[in-house]
């Protein structure tokens, strides 16, 4: 369950309760749910709650209200936070206990819907979408209807990775009141476990996916193995696709051919709490030196707040990591026009150089300001502490960013500002732009390859009102919203993706080769990992990266 599945479950029973009141007016309310469902629906909106507010929804007299609500503090299904220093005003928050109940109810409300409607469409009943009232806006009748006049549309199957637009696109799939089809049509794996199955799926004879979701970084590497089916010049999808915005485009062409339809657009980026900036009188960082003075500023671990959280484990996120900084410090590992043979000879130079020497110390400087575990965790962990308040500053894909607003369990709704990456100065070098791409399985017979790129052609299909002035921008986490001009003027993530298009800050990533961009990544985060632990000297680290990629160079 999410919380617009959360929010969904709210309104209904709000809508049955306010039925069953007209019909028995003298039956009065029921106070426990009133209380629990506008906690746990403000919660998810990211507004405080006061106890006169609760008071006040109970629909019951003050002191019985009071009684109610208090056996519910003491039962542990309430939480009070002070609201000002003297400690004596509080806002009234769901504890975690009452959300993990409420998240099962909803959810057990969820399935007997299925079972009651879709039984004979789905196999398991888990396995369907409740959406949010904001779900009818995902798709337009004309949408819906062209998408369902796709052959075979319902038995497509799809190879993504585990994120939460592709899950969204599978909610919409599957959402109960309209299903196109089945959840289980969705295969969804972490990047390791995409990037093998991709492999897999080229070496066989005929593909098991109809549609491929990867990363635009992997365009040259699938399409070097074959992989990848051409969308030929003047087919739809390919003439479609010119909605998009520039660079849009640009990820999915290569070397002049159409391989992709874009799916969503993602930038890395600096999230800060604006809360805390403003209370303490300072300006949001721009550079990496004001990121680097604000988390020494910000981290106080004995009163449990960390300067900075960002993705340190060993392999492809603190090879993802180094990548980012070294183009916030003005020298990216590779850059964008820099494809060919010498590639590969390009990156063990800037990681034997000045360039690598300068990504990995800003890194270690970084340690200290930053969570225990940085070294340790992955995405998840990372996102964890700052949902819960306790962090000032995030470095992270906006695509991940989009939990800080919509997870049911976050404290920082509201209250964060989405920021351009820091950079050196006046350094000009641009920023890669990622996300992800649909691409068409090279080994599919005729009539599952006509179907592949018919739902090309309707996932890019723009809408009569693009919304941007330079064309389309899919930035969206949620695919819900996609379509959705009006959620996505409001979208400052949406809106900070644009305006780096605009000012042509962004660029598509360098198109790496043999052994492709996921294994370069990887191989760097293993290798100074240890420098960043203190396992091996630093400098010896940047060598050993260095010298595996020039064997690599040297073997290719």
């Amino acid at each position: 369950m999410n919380s617009y599945e959360l929010t969904r479950v709210i309104a209904l029973f709000g809508l049955f309760n306010a039925r069953f009141r007209e019909a028995f007016p003298d039956a009065g309310t029921d106070s426990t749910w009133a209380v629990i469902s506008q906690l746990v629906r403000l919660h998810i909106e990211g507004q405080p709650v006061s106890l006169t507010g609760l008071i006040a929804v109970s629909g019951l007299p003050y002191g019985t209200a009071m009684r109610r609500i208090h056996s519910l503090v003491e039962t542990g299904m309430i939480e009070l936070k002070p609201r000002t220093a003297t400690g004596k005003s509080f806002h009234y928050l769901p504890s975690p206990a009452l959300l993990a109940a409420f998240e099962q109810f909803a959810g057990s409300i969820k399935i007997e819907l299925a079972r009651l409607f879709v039984e004979d469409q789905l196999p398991d009943p888990a396995d369907c979408y409740f959406g949010g009232v904001h779900q009818r806006l995902a798709l337009s009748e004309r949408h819906l209807k062209a998408v369902r006049a796709i052959p075979g549309v319902a038995r497509m199957r799809f190879l993504a990775q585990d994120d939460w637009y592709f899950m969204s696109l599978r909610h919409l799939w599957s959402d109960l009141r309209r299903p196109i089809g089945p959840f289980t049509m969705f295969t969804l794996l972490d990047p390791q476990g995409l990037h093998d199955e991709l492999v897999a799926n080229a070496a066989r004879p005929v593909s098991e996916f109809d549609i491929l979701a990867l990363p635009a970084a992997w365009l040259r590497e699938f399409s070097e193995r074959g992989a990848l089916a051409p969308v030929p010049a003047g087919e739809r999808p390919a003439a479609t696709t010119a909605a998009f915005a520039a660079p849009v485009r640009d990820l999915v062409r290569l070397d002049g051919v159409t391989l992709a339809a874009p799916g969503y657009v993602s930038v890395d980026l600096l999230a800060v709490r604006r809360d805390l900036f403003e209370e303490a009188g300072i300006a949001f960082p721009a550079t990496p030196a004001d990121v680097l003075a604000a988390a020494r500023r910000f981290h106080h671990p004995r009163r449990q707040q960390i300067g900075l959280v960002w993705n340190g484990r060993r392999g492809r996120d603190l090879g993802r990591t180094f990548r980012f900084i070294m183009a916030c410090l003005g020298t990216p590992l590779l850059k964008p026009e820099e494809t060919g043979a010498d590639a590969l000879g390009r990156i063990a130079g800037r990681l034997a150089g000045e360039p690598g020497q300068a990504g990995l110390d800003y890194l270690r400087a970084l340690v200290g300001v930053s969570g225990p575990g940085v070294l340790e965790g992955g995405i998840h962990e990372q996102l964890a502490p700052f949902l819960a308040g306790r962090v000032a500053m995030s470095f992270l894909p906006s695509l991940d960013a989009t939990r800080y607003e919509i997870d049911i369990g976050s404290m920082v709704k509201g209250r964060v500002a989405y920021l351009p990456p820091p950079r050196v100065g006046r350094a000009t070098g641009l920023f890669p732009l990622g996300g992800f791409v649909f691409a068409v399985p090279a080994n599919l017979p005729e009539d599952r390859h006509r179907s592949a790129m018919a739902f090309l052609d309707w996932i890019a299909a723009p809408d009569p009102d693009p919304g941007e002035p330079g064309g389309r921008v899919p930035a969206s986490s949620l695919f819900s919203l996609v379509r959705d001009p009006e959620s996505a003027r409001h979208s400052a993530l949406h809106q900070l993706i644009a305006q780096l298009m605009r000012q042509r800050r962004v660029a598509p990533p360098a198109a790496v080769g043999a052994p492709g961009d996921l294994a370069l990544t990887t191989l760097i985060g293993e290798e100074l990992h240890g420098a960043l632990t203190g396992e091996m000297p630093p400098r010896a680290a940047l060598e050993a990266a260095a010298a595996r990629i020039g064997r690599i160079a040297v073997a290719a």
